[in-house]
C-alpha cells in the first residue's frame, strides 16, 4: 500500500493508489470483478502501483496479467478518491482512457469481465466507475 499526502497530517490513514483503465469498444466500457471478491460491484481493470512504476507501466503490467492484452495508447482522464470497498480506506484512482491490442479474457485474479453502456443500469459499478469515470467517458462522446 502507497502513502498518498492527503494533507491531513502524518496521523492521517494510509491511502492506496491504483491506475484504472476505461477500455471502451462500440460505445461501451469494459468492467471487471475479482475472484473471491465478497461484493457484486464491477470496476476498472487496473491496479496498484508497485514501486518505481509510471502510470504507464504499471497499466501495461496490471492488463497483461488481467486481461492478456496489451496498452496500445492511453489518455489520462482523472484521479478520483472514495473509500476502497475492499479494505474500507482511502483510495485515489488515476484513471485512463486505455486503447489495446488483443481480446481482452478473465485470468490472473479476475472471475468475470462484462462490457457495460448507458442501457445498462441493472449493473452495478464502483462508485468512482459510477460517478466519475462513466460520466467523464459520457461527456467526451465515447459511451
Amino acid at each position: 500500500m502507497r502513502r498518498v499526502n492527503s494533507g491531513q497530517g502524518e496521523h492521517s490513514p494510509p491511502v492506496i493508489e491504483k491506475v484504472g483503465a476505461a477500455i471502451v469498444r462500440n460505445k461501451k466500457v469494459l468492467v471487471v470483478r475479482k475472484a473471491g471478491q465478497p461484493s457484486p460491484e464491477f470496476f476498472t481493470a487496473g491496479g496498484k502501483i508497485e514501486e518505481g512504476e509510471t502510470h504507464y507501466q504499471t497499466l501495461a503490467r496490471e492488463l497483461k496479467e488481467e486481461l492478456g492484452v496489451d496498452v496500445e495508447r492511453l489518455e489520462y482522464l482523472g484521479s478520483y478518491r472514495d473509500v476502497a470497498v475492499f479494505e474500507a480506506v482511502p483510495i485515489v484512482i488515476h484513471a485512463y482512457y486505455v486503447e489495446v491490442t488483443g481480446e481482452p479474457r478473465p485470468s490472473a485474479e479476475i472471475r468475470e469481465l462484462k462490457w457495460i453502456g448507458k442501457s445498462d443500469a441493472d449493473i452495478s459499478v464502483s462508485s468512482i466507475m459510477a460517478n466519475q469515470i462513466i460520466p467523464e467517458l459520457e461527456r467526451s462522446g465515447r459511451l
